[in-house]
């Protein structure tokens, strides 16, 4: 019975890793013009709201897309996250995340 919960719990809740109760750490890194560069920036984030908030400030600050949100909420509903690929050379089985319209913002290094 315990291994059936836990996987119900690993496909309702992907952020908890079952056994410990921890929340799990993505690593997000931003789009830049090379995988050094972009390394440099790595964050981490648990959810899709501390990544909307990493992405936010990315339109609104570095990329000069204000427009494009009214508010840090409102991006929730437009970001997306699609699996890509596996990085061998830092070892991500890497999702992009990125908005219709405007492209790849950066990457993650898992799900959320």
């Amino acid at each position: 019975m315990s291994n059936v919960l836990n996987t119900c719990a690993t496909i309702v809740n992907k952020t908890i890793q079952i056994g410990t109760g921890e929340p799990t750490v993505t690593k997000f890194r931003p789009h830049r013009a090379s995988l050094e560069e972009s390394m440099k920036e790595v964050v981490s984030c648990s959810n899709l709201k501390e990544l909307t908030n990493i992405v936010y400030k990315i339109l609104t600050e570095t990329l000069a897309y204000p427009y494009l949100v009214k508010k840090e909420e409102d991006l929730a509903i437009i970001i997306k996250l699609k699996a890509y690929c596996y990085d061998e050379r830092i070892k991500w089985d890497t999702y992009l995340v990125y908005i219709d319209g405007v492209g790849v913002l950066g990457f993650t290094d898992g799900p959320l």
